[in-house]
């Protein structure tokens, strides 16, 4: 029987390599759109190279991280973990990092 689940369920199953391979498609696609850039050819360079290619041992971490807090949407409040870590996160790139608290529609 098929149960509905996601990769960070059980991240013994995820490969890896596959995992930061498609998150280097979606940055480049994400950073060519924000910078209006569009690929001429499959030989343009890439802008997600070097230094701020994707990490796969930053990327696993946040994979072991994610896979061992719960993440249902009943169970996070305001001050969860997984909250307080993204935000932390996303804080170390990103200048304005602003926490906006919604209530789901019944």
């Amino acid at each position: 029987m098929m149960e509905r689940g996601s990769i960070f369920d059980d991240n013994s199953t995820v490969v890896v390599k596959s995992l930061v391979q498609n998150v280097q498609i979606l940055s480049e696609g994400l950073a060519r759109h924000v910078f209006g850039l569009k690929q001429q050819n499959a030989t343009a360079a890439r802008l997600i190279a070097g230094e701020w290619s994707v990490n796969s041992n930053h990327l696993r971490a946040w994979l072991e991280h994610l896979s061992s807090l719960p993440r249902a949407a009943q169970l996070i409040g305001k001050d969860h973990p997984l909250l307080l870590t993204l935000e932390q996160g996303l804080g170390r790139y990103v200048k304005d990092v602003k926490r906006f608290n919604t209530k789901m529609n019944k």
